[in-house]
């Protein structure tokens, strides 16, 4: 027996070992977010979108036409 053979690869998770924990995932997410107030959250989303639009127009200027 080689030391190859006596080495064991680590074990794929099983697809349904996965999706359970999506869904517990899921659930503390969905439960965090039932106490959010979406009039509270949209200012906020907003603000990250204005920022990420400036921040790629600040990279999209430095960038000589026609190089992108």
């Amino acid at each position: 027996m080689s030391s190859a053979d006596s080495q064991t690869l680590p074990c794929s998770r099983s697809l349904a070992d996965i999706r359970a924990e999506q869904s517990d995932q899921l659930d503390r997410l969905r439960s965090r977010l039932s106490d959010v107030n979406m009039r509270d959250l949209v200012p906020l989303l907003v603000a990250r979108h204005v920022l990420r639009s400036h921040e790629m127009g600040a990279v999209y200027s430095k960038v000589p036409f026609g190089r992108i």
